[in-house]
């Protein structure tokens, strides 16, 4: 093969997820080099796709945002908000903040619930699945944090869960990062993609192995 039949234009999941590059590559030269440029290649669209996610994300009705995004996307544009929304409410109404939020994450994962049992792709299942892996468990921290009486986002109750931040951080992949939190550890998320593989069920001891 020649020319534009060698150039590599999108990244294909076993479950058949198309996330196109950036830009094509051609691979031509040594091995080595090629292979670290879709390396470089592939952590700048996965950060490119979930950067037009959180910018889509307030604009959609959530199951459309689903059923329209990478599976990756979904899931860290989705655990973000939540972030932001978690801590929304706590600054503007503490305890009682966190108690109505509880309410509103019972009423999406209803619409989860719904929209799972409408005609879908072998694709739209598997992130729709994921998703409400996470939701579940997103659901029973905030359950958690209304039965502690969390009133600030500085409580240790809060701090010690996985926090996904968008925050400026300029590298050579971009101006702006998804960041991880969780009490005083920092990570940048890796923008490697997986696909749309499946979820286990996060346990309490899920979240024990995270923080150690």
């Amino acid at each position: 093969m020649k020319g534009a039949e060698c150039e590599m234009s999108d990244m294909i999941s076993p479950e058949k997820e198309v996330v196109p590059f950036m830009s094509k590559i051609s691979p031509r030269g040594s091995v080595e080099v090629w292979m670290g440029e879709i390396e470089t290649m592939m952590r700048r669209s996965v950060r490119h796709e979930t950067h037009k996610g959180i910018d889509a994300y307030p604009q959609m009705k959530r199951g459309d945002f689903v059923l329209t995004h990478a599976a990756m996307v979904v899931l860290a544009v989705t655990q973000h908000f939540w972030t932001l929304e978690v801590e929304a409410s706590l600054n503007e109404s503490g305890a009682a903040g966190v108690a109505s939020y509880y309410e509103k994450m019972l009423g999406q994962l209803k619409e989860l619930s719904v929209l799972v049992r409408q005609p879908l792709s072998k694709l739209q299942s598997k992130t729709l699945s994921a998703l409400i892996v996470m939701e579940v468990h997103a659901r029973d921290v905030i359950e958690k944090l209304v039965k502690a009486k969390v009133s600030k986002t500085t409580d240790f109750e809060w701090i010690s869960q996985l926090r996904y931040y968008w925050e400026e951080k300029q590298t050579d992949l971009g101006p702006t990062h998804l960041l991880v939190r969780m009490v005083q550890c920092t990570f940048p998320y890796g923008y490697e993609y997986l696909g749309a593989s499946s979820r286990l069920v996060v346990t309490p001891l899920t979240d024990r192995c995270y923080m150690t």
